[in-house]
């Protein structure tokens, strides 16, 4: 667990590469940050993508969360989801999003709500501008990555539920 964050920025990192781009923000975002400084591509649709597994990603803004999300793990208010993944074989969630809230807010806003919701949260761990959280309920097992957006406006957030 000692090199959660490490991990979990470089996965983060990797799951965002191909969300990112020069054109204007999605219509949805907040009109006090300057679009052309976000960086969001616009997209009519997500773009899916097949996975080995036969599954199927969402990737880029207005990608959906899946049928099957948990109800006790909510998502800020002000975020896009830009990229949604569930893997039926193995129960598994993935999920990444971006919001213009500070990363701390937006790593305050999963704690509270997560043991609100009964999560027992496990290890939390901050480094510079990054925030990461491991929470377990029943035998599910939530990692929750969040850290400042590259921009400079904002964050971006990885949610990883097994179980």
């Amino acid at each position: 667990m000692k090199y959660f964050l490490l991990i979990s920025v470089v996965f983060f990192s990797f799951t965002l590469s191909g969300c990112v781009g020069d054109s204007d923000s999605q219509n949805n975002i907040n009109e006090e940050a300057p679009k052309e400084t976000l960086g969001l591509e616009q997209h009519e649709e997500p773009v899916a993508q097949e996975l080995d597994d036969g599954s199927v990603a969402l990737l880029g803004p207005g990608s959906e969360l899946s049928d099957n999300w948990p109800t006790d793990i909510a998502l800020p208010d002000d975020i896009i989801i830009t990229s949604a993944t569930y893997e039926a074989s193995v129960s598994k969630h993935r999920v990444a999003i971006y919001s213009q809230q500070p990363a701390d807010v937006v790593h305050e806003f999963f704690k509270g709500d997560l043991e609100q919701q009964g999560w027992s949260v496990e290890e939390e761990r901050s480094i510079e501008e990054a925030y990461g959280i491991i929470a377990i309920k029943d035998t599910r097992k939530l990692y929750v990555t969040t850290i400042k957006d590259t921009t400079g406006i904002g964050s971006q957030a990885v949610l990883s539920l097994e179980g």
